[in-house]
């Protein structure tokens, strides 16, 4: 007589409500610290992304993008870099750092050949090939570095508000 088996399958779980996620979404936002590197990286970016576009507009807010020529408002343009902001060394380094268009920025990734003629032209060889040699040396952002960073850009800012 064959012998027979009884499989079990799982009993399915319940879905939670939607007060119930919503609930376990806010416990997560909690956990992060105010003093949190991921928190202040982005104030950091924010402020001096803000302060490379103001301090290279003119008296009504407009900029040039440093690689097309495209000119537009501020609030309209990017800070892009020539070193990758994956690199930290130079993330907030205004020498590494111009204004640049949505199309040249995003969708050419940076015009990296125009960007470096222009760079070259601008802050000379040897500084160029300074940056282009060590940016790949290990720098780690601190919670000190970042608020410095943010304490710096920001009264910087007040100089330049349109």
């Amino acid at each position: 007589m064959p012998e027979i088996t009884i499989v079990e399958y799982p009993r399915k779980r319940k879905l939670k409500s939607f007060k119930a996620r919503k609930r376990t979404v806010a416990k997560r936002r909690r956990k992060i610290k105010a003093g949190s590197v991921s928190k202040l990286l982005k104030l950091a970016d924010a402020s001096f992304s803000r302060f490379v576009r103001l301090s290279n507009a003119d008296a009504n807010g407009i900029v040039e993008c440093f690689t097309c020529g495209h000119k537009n408002h501020y609030k309209k343009m990017q800070n892009g870099h020539y070193i990758s902001r994956f690199y930290k060394k130079y993330r907030f380094s205004e020498k590494n750092c111009r204004v640049q268009c949505s199309m040249c920025n995003m969708w050419k990734s940076g015009d990296l050949p125009t960007f470096r003629q222009k760079l070259l032209k601008e802050i000379g060889e040897t500084e160029l090939l300074s940056m282009e040699s060590d940016y790949k040396e290990l720098f780690k952002l601190t919670p000190e570095y970042l608020t410095e960073i943010i304490s710096k850009y920001t009264t910087l800012l007040k100089e330049y508000e349109v």
